[in-house]
């Protein structure tokens, strides 16, 4: 678009509203009013005729007196009794103007106006001999203590009583540095002058909303994108000429003081000069943004320096002392507007985007600025400061608007090298026998993922929580899943150190039931942090391996490894009497306490039994153990990561009731099995050098366990399930079976109850020495422990870890007698 059909409407809309002013010309001391059509003007300019009484109040009476009105000197308007030639008086005093007018058509209604006078005054009509008050600005009185300063404009209508009259003004200044007819008097019809006073009005609103507007919308520009300092300059500079515009009219006097007085006169008049001279640096400071190579920082720099002084002299000082700054800082506001036409000339030539209409822009208000200074001797103009102002927003919107368009065409780029680069990471990706993939604070899965996940997840991951496919053991609702879910949200959004901090609570492996893999797949889980811009984590990277052949033989080499440093120190015990002896009394007791725990509880048992039962146990195997230090150490490190008290809090964790209790009851026999373990390990470690007796019928013990175990897995198919032959369950029967099992209440604790009954026979048997038999329950407890949670449950899961691991312990043939 042309800037130039922009800003040509608005050019001639200014012109047009120009008022249409005449200058009168005095006559043997008199205004003729005749030789002017005042139909066709607004506003006659009172600028010749004018008689000033220096320290006199003329009074009515007093223009009758020909001696008296002779004493006084003529004033040139507009101006100051300070100048020259109007006599060079002191700064501070009063003094009468008297203006005698003739010409003018009876019964017409005139308005007279004033505006700026410096610093107060009343304003009188005198005809037929009568004088009648007008009103004013302030209070003029013959000392300060007397007079009362106001700023502002000035207006008032009369009706012409006699062709012949006088305006008698009497003005006071203590205030400012200047007495005087700061500007000219206006005189006009009253119809003409209330339409042009409208227009005024009309033009003062339009320039105020006009700054209010483009303030607020480069602020928000601003504060969608904090780079684009120039928006902000330039909003504050349009801030700047709002409240500048609004103390031009004296609007603040009104705003924050009832009444006239020196304090509203002082606060209004600072703010009209810290404006004044704020909007050179400010302005300067947006075009180093735009024109960054032709702006000199020392320039600023020296220029903000002066411009603060002069702000701490406005606000230091009274209103008499820093106007005698104005004319410097004219000065300073020529020359900056010198230096920017110079060096926006020097961008225009070198062809710097958007230097040629800046150009005009500082050139027009260049213009306005000598003009109002030098000529005019005004304010700067509303006119071509606003002309400015659109063309300034002109330049920023065009800016944001190619900014834009840059952006959505590197957006398209982008994107089709984003699509590149991830269609170049999945080929890599599934190339890996790994399952990669990245989830956000939801937890679920986005692109891209590698192949493989398909593979060893047998679904399609994309969009699914990782809790669904991942994490299936995890019952939702338990307190494990809470604490897990908490600290995957807790990385999101922070930095690298929480993330560190956090990290170690991630669970590191997991067993996940397989259709191909009755015992499941063993899967090692790693993790990688993906950062932003900012370094705070926005992605999380799963990396899950299958190590189920590896995690076989691993833990065949940990048991190895446990076994030899087991035989290391039993080597280096002497009392092996003491030693056999503390072992059998320590896994004596772990057994005890077990057959105990897992007994089915009878009515009226409480949490606390379990938990002391636990606390007991323990205390006294340690006691028994400590003549075999790593044995000891052992034991504490399993005892160290589990807490009973925290029991307490599972129904506040979980949301939900817990049933029969079986959570405690089966928390504390995991731990007290673990620790059994250990010493069924160490005691096989002893029998090699020295023989190890259990005082206790192991034989009956296990099978009685065995027996026990069959009752439980029989009731559950035949009184739950109603299935009395396992053998004859098909696929019809099966899916009935899930379906009653998602619903049968407490049957996630019934399964965790079997499995560690079947874990107790496997550590039992390897007690009395039956391996094989030992290793086929300790399979058959694996198979139960990997049961999903209740609400997760499916066919192949039923099939796999219930009903085939049901039928092969009846298949197990065990000599019972041989037992007995």
């Amino acid at each position: 678009m042309n800037p130039k059909k922009l800003f040509l409407p608005f050019l001639l809309f200014i012109f047009l509203s120009l008022s249409n002013i005449t200058y009168s010309k005095a006559a043997n001391g008199f205004i003729d009013l005749k030789s002017l059509d005042f139909s066709k003007k607004e506003f006659v300019a009172l600028k010749d005729g004018w008689t000033f009484y220096w320290q006199r109040l003329l009074s009515p009476e007093d223009l009758k007196n020909k001696q008296l009105l002779k004493s006084g000197t003529p004033f040139k308007a507009p101006g100051h009794w300070t100048d020259k030639i109007n006599g060079s008086l002191p700064s501070f005093g009063y003094g009468t103007f008297l203006l005698q007018v003739k010409g003018a058509p009876k019964a017409t209604d005139l308005t007279l106006t004033l505006k700026d006078i410096s610093s107060s005054f009343q304003i009188f009509i005198v005809q037929e001999g009568k004088a009648s008050s007008l009103g004013g600005k302030g209070k003029a009185g013959p000392t300060k203590k007397d007079s009362i300063p106001e700023y502002g404009q000035f207006v008032s209508h009369f009706q012409v009583k006699d062709s012949s009259f006088a305006i008698l003004i009497h003005l006071a200044n203590f205030h400012h540095k200047k007495g005087g007819l700061n500007k000219l008097p206006k005189l006009g019809l009253k119809k003409n002058a209330q339409d042009q006073l409208k227009t005024e009005n009309y033009q003062f609103f339009f320039f105020l909303f006009l700054f209010l507007i483009i303030c607020v919308n480069h602020f928000i520009i601003f504060f969608q994108r904090r780079e684009d300092k120039e928006s902000f300059w330039f909003a504050v500079f349009c801030f700047l000429l709002m409240i500048r515009t609004l103390s031009l009219e004296s609007h603040f006097e009104s705003i924050f003081f009832s009444a006239p007085s020196p304090l509203a006169f002082n606060v209004n008049y600072k703010i009209r000069y810290m404006t004044f001279i704020l909007s050179a640096p400010i302005f300067i400071n947006f075009l180093k943004y735009l024109f960054t190579n032709h702006i000199h920082d020392l320039v600023l720099k020296w220029l903000w320096r002066t411009t603060l002084i002069g702000v701490l002299i406005i606000l230091l000082t009274p209103v008499y002392i820093f106007t005698e700054i104005q004319d410097f800082f004219q000065i300073v506001l020529i020359l900056s507007v010198i230096y920017l036409i110079v060096q926006i000339t020097r961008a225009t030539i070198q062809k710097t985007p958007f230097a040629r209409i800046c150009l005009l822009g500082i050139s027009l208000l260049g213009i306005g600025v000598i003009w109002d200074i030098i000529v005019a001797r005004n304010d700067l103009s509303h006119f071509t400061t606003s002309i400015f102002i659109f063309i300034q927003s002109y330049i920023i919107s065009k800016k944001f608007s190619l900014a834009f368009g840059l952006a959505e065409k590197l957006n398209i780029e982008l994107e089709e090298k984003v699509k590149e680069r991830t269609k170049e990471i999945s080929t890599l990706l599934n190339n890996l026998e790994t399952s990669i993939f990245s989830v956000k604070k939801d937890l679920k899965v986005m692109p891209p993922f590698s192949q493989y996940s398909h593979t060893l997840f047998k679904r399609d991951i994309e969009g699914l929580n990782v809790f669904d496919f991942l994490f299936i053991p995890i019952e939702k609702g338990s307190r494990r899943y809470k604490e897990m879910s908490r600290c995957f949200e807790s990385v999101f959004g922070d930095d690298e150190l929480n993330y560190s901090f956090v990290e170690a609570n991630f669970l590191q492996n997991i067993v996940l039931s397989d259709s191909e893999r009755p015992e499941g797949r063993s899967l090692k889980i790693s993790y990688t942090p993906l950062y932003d811009q900012n370094g705070l984590v926005e992605r999380l990277m799963f990396i899950v391996e299958d190590i189920t052949e590896f995690e076989k033989f691993y833990s065949e080499a940990k048991n190895d490894q446990l076994s030899y440093n087991f035989i290391k120190e039993v080597l280096t015990i002497e009392n092996k009497k003491d030693l056999v002896s503390a072992l059998s009394a320590s896994i004596q007791s772990g057994i005890e306490s077990l057959s105990d725990l897992l007994t089915e509880k009878k009515d009226g048992v409480e949490n606390d039994y379990f938990l002391k039962s636990y606390k007991s146990t323990i205390e006294k195997i340690i006691k028994d153990v400590k003549l075999m230090p790593l044995l000891n150490e052992r034991i504490h490190i399993k005892t160290a990561d589990f807490d009973y008290t925290s029991l307490l809090g599972e129904e506040e964790y979980g949301q939900k009731k817990l049933e029969d209790n079986l959570n405690y009851q089966i928390e504390v026999a995991d731990k007290i099995n673990d620790i059994v373990e250990y010493l069924i390990v160490y005691g096989n470690v002893v029998k090699l050098f020295y023989p190890v007796k259990f005082e206790m019928p192991l034989n009956e013990i296990i099978k009685d366990k065995i027996l026990n175990l069959n009752a439980l897995l029989t009731s559950i198919f035949e009184k739950k399930f109603q299935v009395e032959d396992t053998e004859k369950i098909n696929k019809d029967v099966l899916a009935k079976i899930a379906q009653q099992a998602k619903k049968e209440q407490g049957f996630d604790q019934f399964i965790a109850l079997i499995q560690q009954k079947t874990k107790f026979i496997s550590l039992l048997l390897k007690a009395n020495e039956k391996d094989e038999a030992a290793k086929t329950f300790s399979t058959l407890a694996n198979l139960f422990k990997q049961m999903p949670p209740q609400e997760k449950l499916n066919e192949t899961d039923l099939n796999q870890k219930l009903v085939i691991p049901f039928k092969d312990f009846k298949k197990v043939h065990l000599d019972l007698t041989n037992l007995s």
